[in-house]
């Protein structure tokens, strides 16, 4: 569990979240959605084979679902 301090930090992680599913995602609601011929997709693989080699997530997790939602948050 992350502990978020003061509003400085707040807007760091937002920023960061937004970066990481700017470069991952190619606003795709779901996986289901991918377009595998854009340059996210490429992105998009290598951050979930590491996370799943991290065992984070599983291969049912719908990673680009999170990460288009930090999209639609900013």
């Amino acid at each position: 569990m992350m502990i978020i301090l003061d509003e400085n930090e707040s807007k760091i992680v937002k920023a960061l979240l937004y970066y990481l599913a700017e470069k991952h995602n190619n606003y795709w609601d779901t996986d289901s959605e991918i377009d595998y011929d854009k340059e996210e997709y490429k992105n998009y693989y290598e951050l979930r084979k590491r996370l799943e080699e991290l065992n984070m997530i599983n291969k049912n997790d719908d990673i680009s679902k999170l990460l288009y939602r930090f999209l639609m948050d900013f």
